[in-house]
């Protein structure tokens, strides 16, 4: 009775804290072993008394119940639980986290802040930066708050002072060093040149098409004087804004501006434009020529489709080409078609007929488009196994690691074995998605990955050794606590 109430009092003792240590556990491991060796002795005297003298004695010792040990929550014994220990440093590390993370996005966006320009590229890092340090302080937070208000120490303050950074706008979108309102000065200066050339080209084209014929109209002349004036007007507006650019970015721009010399507006000599025969003739010979070029387009164009569609793939190159093509007997055919309809009926012959008979190709799509002979589903499908080919190969390399990281001191606890387990079974479904798409793949393209899926062998996870992980193994711990417990009987 001694010994059993000696077990519930010290028990009774070591609870009022609300934490066990592991030597409050092994105290009353050994005071309950006590209780129920001096249990054993003392039922054995009872029962070989005669009935008459046991009087209570058997009920007394019936009464002796003796203690359920508690498990250990107090590890170091520092007085705080396991769980407000491992919870503090968890804050602790993650506030840590969010500080540098704060920090990072702070001298990021001082690095890019130096030479005042901002580029597409520099606010996309930036506001990742911003968005990781929010997202780790939020974290980091979360953890403090959870916190008993006597462990929190200085974190909140710290927390308070990761301030973040303010993502600036950007101001140099393609990223040449020069601020996008030059870089936007400097375009338009170079659009309205390019305007301009592209006003004084088409005087100096049309023209040429006028004088081609050798007649000019009244109409001719008005449209050539027309072409003329904007001409003058857009060389106007570009010499203004060239002259406004700095003169380090003028570069070619005032000499290009300089080379748009206009027309020289000739005289009408064909006043009444009446078509007289030999304009007829002359309408008519061109009208012939631009219906062969357009079936030269045309016959182009659909050649090429079919040297393009031999082997089965199609690339962007190709695709372009062919749209060129396309685009070219396109625009042939719409101008053969305009000659041929400016023709008197009688002189159109079968060129109407011809035209008709025009009729292009239909461009097919994309489906090579790195343009290496292989069709893109293809090429997609074996990327993807050797990524994963590659993973798995991660994955099987992590578990021999952290295998042969926990065997070196002999020992294997519980929860080495459970990350242990967790890493192989990572390790063989990564291998095993890997497996099925690489035996998706052609043959002819599988290369290696096969061979380098049956070199991931996985491991095989040892038996635990050290179930309570106190650095010595079960068996010798049992012998210990035998000893102890038959030393204390003795």
């Amino acid at each position: 009775e001694a010994a059993d109430q000696a077990a519930k009092t010290k028990l009774t003792e070591y609870q009022q804290d609300g934490v066990i240590t592991a030597s409050e556990k092994t105290d009353l491991e050994n005071l309950q072993a006590t209780a129920q060796s001096k249990k054993a002795e003392a039922q054995g005297l009872v029962d070989a008394l005669p009935d008459a003298l046991k009087d209570d004695l058997p009920e007394r010792v019936d009464n002796l119940t003796g203690i359920q040990v508690p498990e250990v929550n107090d590890a170091d014994g520092n007085g705080i639980a396991d769980g407000a220990d491992q919870a503090k440093a968890q804050a602790e590390s993650k506030v840590a986290e969010a500080e540098a993370a704060d920090q990072a996005a702070k001298t990021k966006l001082a690095e890019y802040q130096q030479d005042d320009l901002i580029t597409p590229t520099e606010v996309t890092e930036l506001n990742k930066l911003s968005t990781t340090a929010q997202n780790t302080k939020a974290e980091a937070q979360d953890l403090v708050n959870k916190l008993p208000d006597a462990l929190k120490g200085d974190l909140p303050t710290r927390l308070n002072n990761l301030t973040g950074i303010q993502v600036p706008a950007v101001n140099d979108t393609d990223g040449n060093g020069i601020a996008d309102e030059v870089d936007q000065a400097k375009s338009q200066a170079e659009s309205k040149v390019a305007e301009a050339e592209a006003a004084d080209q088409a005087a100096k084209t049309k023209l040429a098409e006028y004088q081609q014929d050798g007649l000019i109209t009244s109409t001719e002349k008005t449209d050539l004087e027309n072409l003329q004036a904007t001409a003058q007007s857009k060389k106007a507006e570009a010499q203004d804004l060239v002259n406004k650019l700095p003169d380090a970015l003028k570069g070619g721009l005032p000499a290009r501006v300089d080379n748009l010399t206009g027309i020289q507006i000739p005289e009408v000599n064909d006043a009444d434009g009446n078509g007289i025969a030999d304009e007829v003739d002359q309408a008519k010979s061109q009208a012939e020529s631009k219906v062969a070029e357009a079936e030269a387009a045309d016959q182009a164009a659909k050649t090429k489709l079919a040297e393009y569609q031999q082997d089965g793939l199609i690339t962007p190159t190709e695709v372009t080409e062919l749209n060129k093509l396309s685009t070219t007997a396109q625009n042939t055919k719409a101008e053969a078609q305009g000659l041929v309809d400016a023709l008197p009926d009688a002189l159109k012959g079968d060129l109407p007929t011809r035209l008709n008979n025009l009729t292009g190709i239909q461009i097919p799509e994309v489906n090579d488009a790195e343009g290496n002979g292989i069709t893109d589903d293809v090429d997609q499908a074996k990327s993807q196994a050797e990524n994963k080919v590659a993973e798995a190969e991660a994955a099987d390399q992590a578990a021999k690691t952290k295998l042969a990281e926990y065997q070196q001191d002999g020992l294997i606890t519980p929860t080495e074995v459970t990350e242990l387990n967790k890493l192989a079974t990572t390790a063989q479904n990564t291998k095993a998605e890997a497996q099925g798409l690489v035996d998706a793949l052609p043959d002819a393209l599988k290369g290696d990955l096969l061979t380098r899926l049956n070199n991931l062998t996985g491991i095989q996870v040892p038996a635990v050794n050290d179930t309570d992980g106190n650095g010595i193994a079960d068996d010798v711990d049992q012998a210990k606590s035998q000893a102890e417990s038959k030393v204390a009987e003795a």
